[in-house]
């Protein structure tokens, strides 16, 4: 009950979905192409528009495991994090740039954030 009260639940151990952004030269030559996840409301957002979503911060993945999203109202948080009792986790998400344009591909810098913070018990 301690669990369901902080909606806190186990997720299945791997998770499957082979989803894959595909980036265009049209997409590239705007200057910036930024995807974000906000896991308080658990939705995408693609270069600032909110993506369609079924299944929440699951539905834009290629791959996990023993990854669960968190909310605990006590604290007034909401987080992906590991599953408790397992020592790792995988969260992957899959970029793809067109093989048929990758002759207009020119980059002259590539940031990829993703603020994470560790916890010991």
């Amino acid at each position: 009950s301690w669990k369901s009260s902080r909606e806190v639940t186990d997720q299945q151990d791997d998770i499957i979905n082979g989803y894959v952004y595909s980036i265009t030269n049209e997409k590239c030559e705007k200057g910036s192409i930024q995807i974000e996840y906000n896991s308080v409301v658990d939705k995408y957002l693609h270069n600032g528009i909110e993506e369609t979503k079924k299944d929440g911060w699951i539905d834009r993945i290629y791959v996990c495991s023993n990854i669960q999203r968190k909310i605990e109202k006590d604290w007034k948080m909401v987080y992906l994090c590991r599953e408790h009792l397992h020592t790792n986790g995988i969260l992957s998400w899959t970029i793809q740039l067109k093989p048929e344009e990758e002759k207009f591909y020119q980059f002259h810098h590539i940031t990829i954030q993703c603020p994470t913070k560790a916890f010991d018990p």
